[in-house]
């Protein structure tokens, strides 16, 4: 019979020496699982103790049988030890089992445990155990719904606290994820690379469009420097230069990596298209969207345009010379003003012009 808690010890066991010894810890893979526990239930009913199968099969071949397809796996079997502990303990203590478990280009594992109480036949051990290790891509959900390869620089990069906790530590970062983050529901990709570059010039000209390099500094730097991903607007990007929105429609990240490569040195803006201003010229996208900026540049660029919606009717000059607690309290700033009416003002009944 199989035994769900005994798996689980084994695999927390394993990951425990893996960790102890440096190396990141395994995230258990659905078809290694499946295919270990078909092997460890095989060798108890089929009375034999081997990695070769009866019909020949290798450990890689039953784990591609069972849907694994990179090919890269390992095997560690044993029979007749009674708990999670001794069956670990017995592998550690072997060199090539040992091994098999410290190889740091394995990231994944399936166990498989078998336990039959009249074992009769000629190998009479009662317990059957397999523990199958592969080399895999962590697949995640990501920000937009998709399924993602898991990047764990850019999962740390994605939480203050896991940079305050870790530093720099890619492998602290896949070891947090696969123990704590996916469970807690953490969504690995929220830290956006290509903005935080297109959010500062200077790191345009270090960097070019490497968004790997992007995303080591702003862990190692950016981060305490109080840098952050937002300043760039890519839609409002596009909103602002009709040959943008030609070429990309409304393709945020096309139009960041566009900024990056050519916009820049052309000299262009992400600032020609005032969202804010387009908020406040239309009385149902303040319904909408408040002061999402980025989310009236889409509504601009999907919809605005062939509308033919105003994106100048409000005048924050005009506001603010209307308002004397207003000029006290934001001066000249057309900004602050416009801000201030989409949020407050609007629903304030404020008069915005004669």
């Amino acid at each position: 019979m199989q035994n769900s808690s005994f798996i689980q010890a084994v695999v927390r066991l394993t990951n425990q020496f893996r960790a102890q010894n440096g190396l990141s810890v395994l995230s258990v893979d659905i078809d290694l699982t499946e295919a270990a526990q078909s092997y460890s239930t095989t060798m108890a009913r089929g009375d034999f103790f081997s990695h070769i199968g009866p019909d020949g099969s290798l450990p890689w071949d039953r784990a591609e049988a069972a849907g694994y397809d990179t090919g890269i796996v390992g095997e560690n079997i044993g029979v007749g030890f009674s708990t999670p502990d001794e069956i670990v303990d017995a592998w550690i203590d072997s060199d090539r089992h040992r091994a098999a478990m410290l190889n740091p280009r394995y990231n994944e594992i399936g166990v498989g445990y078998y336990f039959l109480p009249n074992d009769t036949g000629s190998v009479n051990y009662n317990t059957y155990w397999t523990q199958l290790f592969g080399q895999g891509d962590i697949e995640v959900v990501a920000a937009d719904g998709s399924v993602a390869v898991f990047d764990p620089v850019q999962y740390g990069a994605s939480y203050s606290d896991l940079i305050a906790a870790y530093g720099y530590d890619p492998i602290a970062f896949e070891q947090h994820y696969i123990i704590f983050g996916r469970a807690e529901g953490r969504i690995s990709d929220r830290f956006d690379e290509g903005r935080y570059l297109a959010s500062y010039d200077d790191l345009i000209e270090a960097f070019g469009y490497d968004l790997t390099t992007a995303t080591a500094h702003y862990i190692q730097s950016g981060h305490q420097e109080g840098r952050s991903d937002d300043g760039f607007e890519p839609l409002q990007y596009l909103a602002s230069y009709g040959d943008l929105l030609t070429a990309f429609g409304a393709n945020a990240e096309s139009a960041t990596q566009h900024y990056i490569q050519l916009g820049y040195r052309e000299g262009r803006s992400d600032a020609l298209f005032d969202a804010g201003r387009y908020l406040a010229s239309n009385a149902d996208l303040i319904n909408a969207f408040g002061y999402d900026t980025e989310g009236a540049s889409g509504h601009y660029i999907l919809l605005g345009i062939s509308e033919n919606r105003s994106t100048t009717s409000f005048d924050p000059a005009a506001y603010l010379g209307l308002h004397a607690d207003l000029q006290s309290a934001f001066g000249s700033d057309l900004t602050a003003a416009t801000r201030h009416y989409v949020q407050l003002g609007f629903l304030e009944g404020r008069a915005t012009g004669p």
